[in-house]
């Protein structure tokens, strides 16, 4: 192709269609450890990965895993500890309705 073809006149009235590219991100959620090779290789996108990048993204998931974990304890105990609130409050309230009731009669 010669770099006439490749320019494009403004001053004439051209359509410039943007053409979308498919983009696909593979997970690598399975991966070969080829021993021979000393690689890591994606076994859906025959990808080469490079190992320091793959233990560093795995090490980040993990941490993330660990805050999730973490925050969810932390959420538990905060409406177990609310659950025993509403508990006394409910026994305190049922005692003040026997009282009232016991006035009552």
């Amino acid at each position: 192709m010669s770099d006439k073809n490749k320019i494009v006149n403004l001053q004439e009235r051209t359509t410039l269609t943007p053409v979308k590219s498919e983009v696909y991100r593979c997970p690598h959620t399975k991966i070969l450890l080829i021993e021979h090779k000393r690689v890591i290789e994606c076994e859906q996108c025959e990808k080469i990965i490079e190992p320091f990048d793959y233990l560093w993204d795995w090490a980040n998931k993990q941490q993330r895993i660990k805050w999730r974990i973490d925050s969810a304890k932390s959420e538990a105990q905060n409406l177990e500890e609310k659950v025993i609130e509403l508990t006394k409050q409910k026994r305190n309230l049922q005692a003040q309705v026997n009282r009232l009731n016991k006035k009552l009669c």
